[in-house]
């Protein structure tokens, strides 16, 4: 057994069903009139060819940043200063 399989260890079935602290999903804390939901639709309906941004999702290689994803943050951040 190695020093790594030592460290991380899976949890035994009967904790898999604990309860969470955390919620399922980050739209079940965010109210209804949140900016967040704005931003996430309008990145969502942007044609990222037309910026010359390929996205592929069967690209094989090292794994990057959904480009959507880091244009929402940048969106949220920058509202946020």
């Amino acid at each position: 057994m190695t020093t790594l399989s030592r460290r991380v260890r899976r949890r035994p079935p009967s904790q898999r069903k604990a309860i969470s602290s955390f919620p399922n999903a980050l739209t079940t804390t965010l109210e209804e009139a949140d900016p967040v939901r704005v931003y996430d639709s309008f990145v969502e309906q942007l044609d990222f060819a037309e910026f010359g941004i390929e996205i592929d999702l069967h690209r094989v290689g090292h794994s990057e940043f959904d480009p959507r994803a880091m244009l929402k943050l940048l969106i949220n951040a920058y509202s946020y200063g």
